[in-house]
């Protein structure tokens, strides 16, 4: 993260590691022919990090516990259920989901970050027989922190960091994205199906100081063997 001083000055800190894993299962209830509902629920397991450590201009040359967006997990164990619809037509198919994160408890930083809604709906076209394209549009709102890591009481008291206030990280983005989907239906590598997607804000609105989302490039590699 770059960080701006109110003098004017430049630092930057970092982090990495692991984040939260999670564990979903997935129901599928009976549909009419070429259309399916999937019910789904998971559970995010606290494998990230909330104590993340370095060094900034005001503890040089000191380590010092890096805000709460330099974290790599939450710290607690999120349920994260879902409802997914999809259709499907001779070229065309289409779908949505609906999907939030909600936390469970505190961790022992005695915080829990707050829920997290999303809605996404798309439509594909085949491009030919092994290809196909899609538009998706996805929107996302997540709520501010609850509770506070007394680690940043020194820090809020003195007004000094802005992305230690709990009441400043909340946020709803609308996001609009392309993807090209390609199955291999013959050969030796039948079954493997390789897709991309590139995403972009079309709407941002965040709380406070935050890491807005410029872009975004997902890709995806899947398996399935031929029936």
């Amino acid at each position: 993260m770059d960080h701006i001083t109110r003098a004017g000055g430049m630092f930057n800190t970092k982090s990495s590691g692991l984040g939260d894993v999670s564990l979903t299962a997935l129901y599928r209830f009976a549909t009419p022919d070429r259309q399916r509902v999937h019910a789904g629920l998971g559970m995010s397991f606290p494998t990230g990090s909330i104590t993340e450590m370095g060094v900034t201009p005001m503890s040089a040359p000191n380590e010092v516990q890096l805000p709460y967006p330099m974290q790599t997990g939450s710290g607690t164990f999120d349920v994260k259920p879902s409802l997914t619809y999809l259709g499907q037509a001779d070229s065309w198919s289409w779908g949505g989901q609906a999907n939030s994160t909600v936390r469970l408890g505190e961790n022992d930083q005695m915080y829990r970050l707050g829920n997290v809604y999303a809605g996404t709906i798309w439509g594909a076209r085949k491009l030919g027989d092994a290809v196909s394209g899609s538009i998706r549009t996805e929107a996302r709102n997540w709520g501010n922190i609850d509770g506070a890591s007394p680690v940043y009481n020194m820090m809020v008291m003195g007004n000094m960091v802005p992305t230690v206030f709990p009441d400043l990280r909340a946020g709803t983005r609308v996001d609009v994205g392309a993807g090209l989907n390609v199955l291999l239906p013959h050969g030796v590598l039948e079954g493997l199906r390789f897709a991309a997607e590139a995403t972009m804000p079309v709407y941002q609105s965040l709380d406070g100081p935050q890491l807005e989302t410029d872009f975004s490039v997902m890709f995806g590699l899947q398996y399935a063997p031929p029936h």
